[in-house]
């Protein structure tokens, strides 16, 4: 069970997540937590031949070394010591390479690369099949097809390899009001393969001001998943996110809808969900600690935040005010 003070912590303050070094050391020097990755070799076809490239892992000293090893074979004369890319000028598009570094033998690395088939250089990830938004205005019925927006990327499953999370919304604008519309937040492995699906609800805005964090803050070894949530929304299980384990939020009637004649979200309850990063569960949700701001009437934090940010937030039709 997380605890629910780290959740409110999180959202006043981005700050990395930190680890001490062990007591007994000559000093005390505070170091980041890294994420587990692996050595993420890419290999690319170009005019001169296959250029690798990978990564210097965050443990290890910027004195490692590496050999390039091509279908078994390795193909460096000496060890390179001051880059992470090779160009293989023998090296063809069926090749298969391997970077193992100084502190590695051939045996220890599994990972290997080839270049792109299609020799374009870059990964196509294809989405996964969503039928579009539908909305009604005045008896009418509109289609609005659901478009990528923002993304990030983290380490979902702890297997040493990036995925990408990705909003992905029908926005409905009429008569100035972006109400009507509809947003998922999405994961995906870098072969296309759907991990999770959170529907965010009637009564979460698809707009830029929406936003969304991704880090390992439990330091489990794979990534979690933080954001404004509401009434209505629904996690990767297929459950509310108020069934989450703060039962303060289990009695949110989650069919409401807080969209005014206008189609703006200005009421209503506002929550803060963590969400595991492998399967979209809600882990825990808590009331969002700062209220609304629609005009100088509303704009306090609320009593259990310290009111440090006293403010009003610049307009009334939730834009800035988000």
């Amino acid at each position: 069970m997380r605890v629910l003070k780290r959740l409110a912590a999180m959202l006043v303050s981005a700050a990395m997540i930190s680890a001490t070094v062990p007591a007994g050391t000559a000093y005390a020097e505070e170091m980041r937590y890294m994420e587990n990755l692996d050595r993420g070799l890419v290999a690319m076809n170009t005019d001169e031949g296959i250029y690798l490239t990978w990564r210097l892992l965050g443990t290890e000293a910027y004195n490692t070394t590496f050999d390039v090893y091509r279908d078994g074979t390795k193909i460096n004369s000496s060890p390179i010591s001051d880059s992470t890319n090779y160009l293989d000028t023998g090296g063809s598009m069926n090749s298969v390479y391997k970077v193992v570094s100084s502190d590695e033998t051939l045996a220890d690395v599994t990972h290997t690369a080839q270049a792109f088939a299609s020799g374009t250089n870059y990964l196509e990830i294809p989405v996964a099949p969503l039928d579009d938004y539908v909305g009604v205005y005045d008896g009418d019925e509109y289609k609005y097809e659901y478009k990528i927006f923002n993304a990030s990327v983290g380490d979902l499953d702890g297997d040493g390899e990036y995925e990408i999370i990705l909003e992905r919304y029908a926005n409905w604008q009429h008569a100035g009001a972006t109400g009507y519309n509809h947003m998922f937040l999405e994961a995906y492995k870098l072969d296309g393969t759907v991990l999770w699906r959170i529907d965010m609800g009637q009564n979460m805005r698809a707009m830029t001001e929406f936003v969304f964090l991704v880090y390992d803050f439990d330091k489990d070894g794979s990534a979690e998943i933080a954001c404004k949530t509401a009434p209505g929304t629904i996690d990767g299980t297929g459950a509310y996110v108020t069934e989450a384990i703060r039962s303060t939020t289990q009695s949110t009637d989650n069919t409401a809808d807080y969209h005014d004649e206008n189609g703006y979200v200005l009421s209503g309850p506002e929550y803060f969900t963590l969400f595991d990063g492998e399967n979209g569960q809600a882990i825990d949700t808590i009331d969002y600690p700062i209220l609304r701001s629609s005009g100088p009437s509303n704009q306090l934090l609320k009593p259990s935040v310290e009111n440090s940010l006293n403010k009003y937030w610049g307009d009334s039709y939730g834009h800035r005010a988000e």
